[in-house]
């Protein structure tokens, strides 16, 4: 249920509404959850994705709509506009026990023409920006599966960023061309944990 609508602090407070009956029912049966926001993966639709994939951001000083992804993330005016838009979410759930983390935006190197360095640089700002709100609601953020090289050092460079755990994405996939996916659960979580090498953080 996402109960942003485009723009920053106006919500569908019927899906806020779906969303607690939700948290209510894990509440109860002592579950925890992490709350992920899938943000947007493209602004223009210029690929016919799905329509949720599509992002409806619209500029907060002027209303016009935008739809150059890459240039979203370089605009601090977006930073502030983007963390306005999860007020409604850090007020009603953080600290929330229930909810035991936010994901800043789900495997975010699938937007169109992003650039590595520009999500690590939005992921460090807007974390921050969250846990001083709310400090004991645990943060991180992901990328999309890694098979390739660059992918993998992707992955090294966002648990750099200012995230209480790492995560990695991955799938048991016959077709895969990273060999360590093409068999076993144990193998594919192992390989995964050699590849990171986590130090600082969980992964």
């Amino acid at each position: 249920f996402d109960a942003r609508t485009g723009v920053s602090e106006d919500y569908d407070y019927g899906a806020f509404t779906a969303l607690d009956l939700i948290v209510d029912l894990c509440r109860n049966s002592n579950v925890k959850v992490m709350l992920t926001f899938d943000i947007f993966r493209t602004l223009d639709n210029k690929d016919d994705v799905e329509d949720r994939y599509v992002g409806l951001r619209r500029d907060s000083k002027t209303g016009t709509r935008l739809y150059d992804a890459a240039n979203y993330l370089k605009n601090p005016d977006f930073f502030a506009d983007w963390l306005k838009d999860l007020r409604g979410y850090v007020y009603r759930y953080g600290n929330d026990p229930t909810i035991f983390a936010f994901e800043l935006w789900d495997e975010m190197d699938r937007i169109a023409d992003y650039d590595i360095y520009d999500i690590t640089n939005f992921t460090n700002l807007i974390a921050r920006g969250i846990k001083n709100r709310v400090p004991k609601t645990m943060v991180t953020t992901s990328l999309s599966r890694y098979e390739a090289p660059e992918k993998l050092e992707n992955q090294r460079l966002l648990a750099q960023c200012n995230i209480d755990f790492d995560q990695v994405h991955r799938c048991v996939d016959k077709r895969c061309r990273h060999i360590d996916c093409c068999g076993e659960m144990q193998v594919m979580v192992s390989s995964a944990i050699n590849d990171l090498k986590p130090k600082s953080k969980p992964l």
